[in-house]
């Protein structure tokens, strides 16, 4: 990929980082990324939206794109959802539509969606855009 592509793409793309409800300052994802499960400059983080808490536990919308079509050499890259914020862990995840709005399993293509993931690891083919709720917890 040439470098004026990678320069727009560090450009254009941002994650969407919305706070639906009442939380501390702290508590913002946007400042608890962690550089080594989204490592991968064509991981595109999308949407972070916090959708739920109880306590310290803390349920996100996450939306994560690879950004590579397949004809400019675009491969099969990996997120460990469990690495994805640097001072959680996470307690469970549900994959769900791209609008977050219904179960994976309620989509046509579920088989496509889900090939190659293993327990908190998932796979995004080229051009993949994957929509989960994913609960986190501070580490101990």
């Amino acid at each position: 990929m040439d470098q004026t592509r990678v320069l727009s793409q560090e450009l254009f793309y941002r994650p969407t980082i919305a706070l639906g409800l009442d939380i501390p300052a702290p508590e913002h994802p946007a400042r608890g990324f962690s550089d080594s499960a989204v490592n991968n400059m064509y991981i595109n983080v999308l949407t972070v939206i916090n959708v739920d808490y109880q306590g310290n536990v803390f349920t996100y919308l996450l939306r994560l794109e690879n950004i590579v079509p397949l004809n400019e050499g675009g491969t099969p890259l990996t997120v460990d959802l469990n690495l994805v914020f640097k001072e959680k862990t996470l307690v469970e995840f549900a994959e769900r539509g791209l609008a977050g709005d219904r179960p994976i399993s309620h989509v046509r293509d579920e088989a496509y969606h889900t090939r190659g993931d293993e327990g908190s690891v998932i796979m995004l083919q080229p051009l993949q855009i994957r929509t989960f709720f994913a609960t986190y917890k501070p580490k101990v």
